[in-house]
């Protein structure tokens, strides 16, 4: 399984990444613990499934001595080797505590799953010209000390009547748009539902589809990942396919001006908030899926609310322990700017509790 990074800073350069970006509009918070290096990152089946399906189609893409278009052999051998992949995926995860509720259930149902994934991989590309490029690294000087960087799954060659369909206006007269270079972007996805409307509405109107594919045209990966490619090549690409791998479905989308304009204002209001250490609580549902409730909730002890009335004779209050222990006492009020305590977990490492050194700053408050 990949380490997460931990450090957004590397050096005095601030790295920006489509995913820390998507974390901080979330929630700031998250992100800030996120990245945070004593803090433990837990991993689901769904993500585990996901990195490990990733890993593995890199491998299918790697060069061979004798020039076969896979590594793999055979669609068997590619599956044969992937078993061996998730036992080791979890394995790991299980050995250091981080996949979150472990069970024999979801170990074979997430098997099945990312077989079903790369089952429908192999049938898609066999045969079919190889990827221009697989898991390559791209990074550009976006402002001094601030660099976006991004992993694209693959890019690959589309054919001029490929790209008419998609976008006529960019080939007149049989040429394409100079500016336009005749290749997609094109990432994996592992995820449960698609953009498809009727999977979730019977004859889907006009509406239907403008509300189940607005994610589609407008989230920042597309825009982040065709911005980079233009900067890197000189040339932007015709646009960004979101396939779908458990039902083989792939979903065409592009950017324009206005959505690059979205984007780097979101990366500015980013970078500002990083500079000013500003990482405030979006507190919502979304919280019940977080893997960090415990730090973010702090040493307080967590009040369990029953359901209740105005009665004459109110249940009593339920209180859980929290799991967190502050070193050093928290003052109430006048909290400095800056301020840092020493905070222990008290939950089950493998090496001792780890000590979390650094907290959202606070500001003074006079209450």
């Amino acid at each position: 399984m990949p380490r997460s990074g931990k450090t957004r800073q590397r050096g005095r350069v601030l790295h920006v990444s489509y995913s820390d970006l998507r974390m901080f509009l979330s929630c700031p918070r998250l992100l800030f613990w996120k990245n945070n290096p004593d803090v433990p990152n837990p991993v689901d089946y769904p993500r585990l499934g996901g990195i490990a399906v990733h890993d593995h189609v890199r491998q299918i893409h790697h060069p061979t001595k004798d020039g076969r278009p896979f590594f793999f052999r055979t669609k068997r051998s590619t599956l044969n080797a992937f078993y061996a992949r998730w036992q080791r995926e979890l394995e790991y995860a299980k050995g250091k505590g981080l996949l979150i509720d472990p069970s024999a259930d979801d170990d074979d149902k997430f098997l099945r799953i990312e077989m079903l994934c790369l089952s429908n991989y192999w049938e898609m590309m066999n045969g079919r010209p190889a990827p221009v490029e697989v898991e390559q690294r791209y990074r550009w000087n976006y402002k001094p000390q601030v660099r976006m960087v991004g992993v694209f799954d693959q890019v690959h060659n589309v054919s001029l009547d490929w790209i008419a369909k998609k976008r006529p206006e960019l080939v007149i007269n049989g040429i394409l748009n100079p500016e336009y270079a005749p290749v997609v972007i094109l990432d994996l996805k592992t995820e449960f539902s698609t953009f498809d409307p009727a999977e979730k509405v019977v004859n889907p109107t006009d509406k239907d589809w403008i509300k189940q594919q607005f994610e589609l045209h407008e989230y920042f990966q597309p825009t982040f990942y065709m911005w980079l490619y233009k900067m890197k090549h000189g040339k932007w690409p015709v646009g960004f396919l979101w396939y779908h791998l458990r039902t083989n479905k792939m979903f065409f989308t592009f950017r324009e001006e206005r959505d690059f304009q979205e984007m780097f204002l979101a990366i500015d209001h980013f970078i500002d908030s990083h500079n000013a250490a500003s990482f405030p609580k979006n507190v919502g549902r979304h919280c019940a899926k977080c893997d960090y409730c415990l730090p973010c909730h702090g040493a307080r002890p967590f009040l369990k609310s029953l359901p209740d009335g105005l009665p004459n004779a109110p249940a009593m209050m339920e209180v859980v322990a929290s799991q967190i222990m502050e070193a050093e006492k928290q003052l109430c009020l006048k909290i400095k700017v800056g301020r840092r305590k020493k905070v222990e977990i008290a939950a089950e490492p493998i090496s001792g509790p780890p000590v979390i050194r650094e907290l959202p700053v606070v500001s003074e408050l006079n209450l």
